[in-house]
């Protein structure tokens, strides 16, 4: 993984919050050290709208079983939105996710399934 900065603007100082530093593999207080104080983490940010044509959207797993949990006038309105972002290439689904997807998506349509038989 690549380093990643963070500024904490309320002391000016810059943090490497590296993944793939070595104190983060062997050291269980690396995060203190690199957030000594926890409470600006809580601050509200301004995040840009999902909407904004600069914005990547990150799906998880949740969002790709979704469809098979909501009502099918719904799941045409999550498919236009996924094809929306992905003809705006602004859709980005990580590998883990897929897998992800993959190993509960059997669950999810067994209980569609079920849920067809009762009715």
């Amino acid at each position: 993984m690549g380093q990643k900065s963070d500024t904490d603007k309320s002391k000016g100082r810059t943090s490497d919050v590296s993944q793939s530093a070595p104190d983060a593999e062997f050291d269980p207080f690396f995060l203190e050290r690199v957030y000594p104080d926890p409470a600006p983490l809580f601050r509200a940010h301004k995040v840009a709208s999902a909407n904004e044509k600069s914005v990547l959207v990150a799906l998880d797993t949740s969002a790709l079983l979704l469809p098979y949990q909501i009502k099918p006038a719904n799941v045409t309105e999550v498919g236009k939105a996924f094809d929306r972002l992905f003809g705006e290439q602004r859709l980005f689904v990580p590998g883990r996710v897929v897998r992800e997807f993959t190993k509960h998506r059997d669950v999810q349509l067994a209980a569609v399934i079920s849920d067809l038989k009762q009715t």
